[in-house]
C-alpha cells in the first residue's frame, strides 16, 4: 500500500473512535508527529491529509494544525436501504460494519435486503424501496447486462444511488469501490517482477464491472513487460468446480507459471489443482490472491501475496458519499478506498 494511504488509515482510526460532541475539538496528529511515526515525507502526510479533509472527515485551522469533523447528522426520519448479493460474505459483512458505524454516530436507520446475485431480485428489492417511500439506497449490484436498461430508465435527480464495489455502465450515479484497476495491475506486477512470463487470471465471472476493471490493469502490465496481451490465460472457474477442470487446463499448459485469484475460495482450488500437478507452490509455481476471504482451507510452506479491500471503511465512506447526496444538490461522485497488500 503507498505510504500516504496506510497515514489515512491511522488517521480513519482516530478519527472514528473520536467523540466529536463534546466543547472541545479533536486534534489529529500534527504533521511532524505524522511523519515521524510513519518515517514518511511531509509530501506524504499532506496528501494523506488533503484526501481526508476533501471527504469531509477533518478540518483544518491555520497555524493550529487538523481536527476531526464533528460527527454528521442525518435529517429528521431519514431512511436509506442497503442492498448486498449475500450474506454470505466477509467482504458483505465487513461493508455492513462500516454503514452500521457511521449510523450510530448520526442516528440514521437503514434497512437491509439481499439480491441473491439474481437480476430479477435486485430489481424487486428497489420497488419495494419505492413503495416503502425509500429513495436513498447503497447497491452493491449484480452488474449483469440484464438491468443495465432497467437503471436508465430510474431518475437520479429522485433516486440518491450511490453503488458500492462494482457498476452499471452509462449511469448518472456515484461509486464507492476499491481501485480494481490497480488491484489487477499490482497483482500481475508483482508476479512479472519475480520473473513469470505465463500468468493465469482465475475469475468466479467476468460480467461484474469490478472484475473487468482488474482484467484491464493485469493486461496493461502484460502490454508493459511484452507488447501484447494473450486472452488464453483468463479462466473462468465454473460453479461447483472442485479444481478438476483448472487441473486439465494447466496441464495443458506448461508454460504457466503462476496463478492470480479473483477471491478464497477459488485460491484454495488452484492449490489443490497446482498439487494435483505435483507444483509446488512458492517454489516451481506461484499464486497471487485477490479479496482473500475465505483462503484459510489450505495451508502451504510458502507464504502467498494478497491484496484485502477495506470492507468496512467502503461501508463508511458509501454512506457519507449518499448523505451528501441527499441533502445537497453536489453532483455524484467516484471515491477510491485504499486496500492492503500483505503477505499470508
Amino acid at each position: 500500500m503507498l505510504l500516504y494511504k496506510e497515514i489515512e488509515n491511522h488517521l480513519m482510526q482516530i478519527i472514528l473512535s473520536a467523540d466529536t460532541g463534546g466543547e472541545e475539538p479533536v486534534r489529529l496528529p500534527s504533521e511532524q508527529q505524522l511523519a515521524r511515526k510513519f518515517g514518511a515525507s511531509r509530501i506524504s502526510v499532506r496528501h494523506a491529509l488533503d484526501d481526508l479533509e476533501k471527504q469531509g472527515y477533518l478540518y483544518k485551522i491555520k497555524g493550529k494544525g487538523s481536527f476531526a469533523s464533528p460527527k454528521k447528522t442525518f435529517p429528521e426520519n431519514f431512511r436509506f436501504a442497503l442492498i448486498l448479493p449475500t450474506p454470505k460474505s466477509n467482504f458483505n459483512h465487513d461493508i455492513l460494519r462500516g454503514v452500521h458505524c457511521f449510523c450510530r454516530s448520526a442516528g440514521a436507520d437503514f434497512i437491509t435486503l439481499y439480491s441473491w446475485q439474481s437480476p430479477g431480485e435486485e430489481r424487486r428489492c428497489l420497488e419495494l424501496c419505492f413503495r416503502l417511500n425509500v429513495f436513498n439506497v447503497l447497491l452493491m449490484p449484480v452488474d449483469d447486462p440484464a438491468n443495465e436498461s432497467y437503471f436508465r430508465s430510474l431518475d437520479p435527480s429522485v433516486l440518491h444511488l450511490v453503488f458500492l464495489d462494482r457498476r452499471y455502465r452509462g449511469n448518472g450515479y456515484g461509486l464507492v469501490a476499491s481501485d480494481n484497476f490497480e488491484i489487477g495491475y499490482r497483482a500481475m506486477k508483482f508476479l512479472l517482477e519475480k520473473g513469470h512470463k505465463h500468468v493465469a487470471f482465475y475469475l468466479t465471472t467476468i460480467q461484474s464491472s469490478s472484475v473487468r476493471e482488474r482484467i484491464r490493469g493485469y493486461q496493461k502490465a502484460q502490454l508493459e513487460a511484452f507488447g501484447k496481451t494473450d486472452p488464453c490465460f483468463v479462466l473462468n472457474a465454473a460453479n461447483g468446480d472442485d479444481g478438476e477442470s483448472l487441473s486439465a487446463y494447466l496441464a495443458g499448459k506448461p508454460e504457466i507459471s503462476a496463478l492470480i485469484s479473483i477471491a478464497g475460495d477459488p485460491a484454495n482450488l488452484a492449490i489443490r489443482a497446482a498439487e494435483s500437478l505435483g507444483k509446488v507452490i512458492g517454489a516451481d509455481f506461484d499464486l497471487f490472491v485477490i479479496d482473500d476471504e475465505t483462503f484459510s482451507d489450505y495451508k502451504t510452506n510458502q507464504s502467498i501475496p494478497v491484496i484485502i479491500q477495506d470492507g468496512a471503511r467502503m461501508g463508511l465512506v458509501a454512506a457519507n458519499e449518499l448523505f451528501r447526496r441527499a441533502t445537497s444538490d453536489a453532483p455524484p461522485q467516484d471515491v477510491l478506498i485504499p486496500f492492503r497488500f500483505e503477505f499470508r
